[in-house]
């Protein structure tokens, strides 16, 4: 599921909304292994972490579909598109979804903090650089019922220009690196 069996270390995630997010998921968790879902409250979150949060339910069904719960401005604007009240396949372009898809498995299974780092765009010169951490939430019987993504976009000048969007059907990854997070 690991691009790289390297982990990244929680205290080398250099962009400031999963390190606020990383310290949010620690909070709520209390010193557990997993924060339950209820111990999140989104109408609680600093206002400045909000827009680069989302907060994905599943697998929704028995065919492994995944839900958008919230997402936040500034993640719906780098993605051209809002996951809110949706399943993620009816949103995502089928050669992003696959992708998308198996981080937030990856996030599931295995129980922990996973980080995500691509570029993507129509060419590789006109690319959107993401990270994104993906934060597992436990439900009262102790599955993961939720995760927090906490994402952060840069686009390229030539991406600004062009008005590229990470979700756009004409986009694929460039570069793609999932790696566990070690706490």
């Amino acid at each position: 599921m690991f691009s790289s069996a390297d982990p990244i270390d929680a205290a080398d995630l250099t962009q400031p909304p999963l390190r606020a997010a990383l310290a949010l998921w620690r909070r709520a968790a209390g010193g557990a292994a997993l924060p339950l879902v209820g111990a999140l409250d989104l109408a609680a979150i600093d206002r400045t972490l909000l827009p680069n949060l989302a907060l994905v339910a599943g697998p929704a069904d028995g065919h492994g579909r995944l839900f958008g719960l919230f997402m936040g401005s500034a993640a719906a604007i780098a993605t051209g598109r809002d996951i809110t009240g949706r399943f993620l396949d009816e949103v995502y372009p089928p050669a992003l979804y696959d992708t998308a898809h198996r981080f937030l498995l990856a996030v599931a299974h295995g129980r922990a903090p996973v980080y995500e780092e691509f570029a993507a765009g129509p060419d590789a010169g006109r690319t959107v650089q993401a990270a994104w951490l993906g934060l597992p939430l436990a439900g009262p019987d102790g599955a993961v019922s939720r995760i927090l993504l906490a994402l952060d976009y840069r686009p390229s000048v030539p991406a600004v220009a062009a008005g590229v969007r990470v979700l756009q059907d004409r986009s694929r990854l460039h570069r793609h690196t999932v790696r566990p997070v070690r706490l």
